[in-house]
């Protein structure tokens, strides 16, 4: 993740415009602007700034996460170990909160990849990403009960899978319900700032997936 989309990602998280920020580390909207878009790197006196008014910790690159193909995983301790170094590593700005919401809607996505993919094709990350932004982007714009809803009904595709699964898909079905169950306890019932929030932490993360070749 670049540095810009950090900045921006803490920023929005705490809900603060560019001209707010500006005020805060004593610089103008237009450089926090060029951060962002990376136009310009902020100096270390002013990297420090940002780091104690968006209380995080800035990186200057992306570290090179290797990442199995998910018909390389063998195991669901093995898909819940990646999926947690991914929603991490995803939701870095956001906060821990975020990121075991994240975590959870990731892991679904990518056991529907891996239990519902075509015969003859082969479930990988991209599939993983479009899964995520079908499932969890679309539906917070819905009302919640709707919401609810539609995660039950994911539940039952994954209860259908188990009788007519192998091993390993059945494995998986049974822990995507548990994740789902988890999901629906934890996402928050009035909506508001956190869906918003969490609707941009999902399309960023769908299109991040669609980088993961490896």
């Amino acid at each position: 993740m670049d540095l810009g989309t950090q900045i921006r990602r803490a920023r929005v998280n705490r809900n603060i415009t560019q001209s707010e920020l500006a005020e805060q580390i004593f610089c103008t909207r237009q450089q926090i602007s060029h951060y962002e878009t990376g136009r310009r790197i902020p100096g270390e006196k002013e990297r420090e700034r940002l780091e104690e008014v968006l209380q995080i910790k800035l990186y200057t690159r992306r570290g090179a996460m290797q990442l199995k193909t998910l018909s390389e995983i063998g195991s669901t301790q093995e898909l819940e170990n990646t999926i947690e170094k991914l929603g991490e590593e995803i939701a870095r700005g956001y906060g821990r909160y975020y990121e075991k919401v994240l975590a959870l809607a990731l892991f679904v996505s990518a056991a529907h990849e891996l239990c519902f993919t075509e015969d003859g094709a082969e479930p990988g990350w991209s599939g993983a990403g479009s899964g995520l932004y079908h499932f969890f982007l679309m539906s917070p714009a819905q009302s919640v009960r709707e919401f609810e809803v539609l995660l039950q009904q994911l539940q039952e595709k994954f209860y259908e899978k188990m009788k007519s699964g192998d091993d390993f898909q059945k494995e998986i079905c049974s822990a995507a319900v548990s994740k789902l169950s988890d999901l629906l306890l934890v996402y928050p019932k009035g909506g508001g700032s956190f869906t918003d929030t969490f609707r941009v932490l999902v399309l960023e993360a769908s299109e991040e997936l669609e980088g993961y070749t490896a």
